[in-house]
């Protein structure tokens, strides 16, 4: 079964994040929590370019709570997003929220090249329909889609979609394997299927994942039922294995 064909950034954070005291590498990390109609989705490792077209956005989004330091003017002053935008040549529109940097309005189909090329530790990406004042949104009145980005690594998502999830877990997985495969910038990995991935998750709302094994032409991902914190070593043993051939692009396992 094959997927998505994703696009690696050279900022993969399985490739350039560390994790805990010892500078571990992230592992691979899903939790979902359903409440009534609505999915919370907490993951590593990603940054905010290499999960944001994985999302069920809205047309248009809203961009809010920025922190980066890639986009600096003579003055060492952080840029804000519709300058960044600017720079990007990104069709944007900006609304005034106060004391706080405006919030950004931008297509969807946008977020990846908005997002391109640099790095942030921190971002609130939301549905935009113009039913809420920008004030309200930013107050955290939100409706739809919500990521929320921290360190660039750590993701959390919250949606009334309920293909959200495999979605999410679907994109970490495949940055993994590239990773594991040492995908270079500008390269491509095909993704699993959602449903791969949501048959996992109809057995565990909590799975941690590591490589497990590596060869010329594809990788094993061991999964285990559990979650996984900053400085937790994780679990001993991975009884499920998935696994991704390079060649045909088709990922298979799931079982154990």
């Amino acid at each position: 079964m094959s997927g998505r064909e994703v696009r690696i950034d050279q900022w993969n954070a399985f490739d350039v994040k560390r994790a805990g005291i010892g500078s571990a590498a992230f592992p691979l990390s899903i939790e979902v929590v359903q409440q009534g109609g609505t999915w919370l989705v907490h993951g590593t490792a990603s940054t905010a370019y290499d999960i944001v077209d994985a999302l069920p956005w809205a047309e248009n989004v809203a961009v809010l709570n920025v922190g980066q330091n890639s986009w600096l003017d003579e003055d060492l002053r952080s840029l804000r997003p519709h300058e960044i935008a600017e720079e990007q040549n990104v069709p944007s529109v900006a609304h005034d929220i106060g004391d706080a940097a405006p919030l950004l309005v931008l297509a969807r189909q946008d977020l990846r090249a908005f997002f391109s090329d640099w790095t942030l530790y921190g971002v609130d990406i939301v549905d935009w329909t113009g039913e809420l004042a920008p004030e309200a949104v930013a107050r955290g009145d939100l409706r739809g889609t919500h990521l929320h980005s921290e360190h660039d690594s750590y993701l959390s998502v919250r949606s009334d979609d309920s293909s959200v999830a495999p979605r999410v877990f679907a994109r970490l997985l495949a940055l993994l394997a590239a990773s594991a495969l040492g995908v270079e910038d500008g390269g491509t990995i095909t993704e699993p299927p959602w449903e791969l991935c949501a048959q996992l998750l109809d057995r565990s709302p909590f799975w941690t994942g590591r490589v497990t094994g590596t060869g010329p032409y594809g990788v094993e991902i061991g999964l285990a039922p559990q979650g996984w914190r900053p400085n937790d070593p994780g679990p001993r043993a991975f009884p499920v294995q998935v696994k991704h051939d390079r060649v045909t692009g088709m990922w298979n396992g799931a079982g154990g």
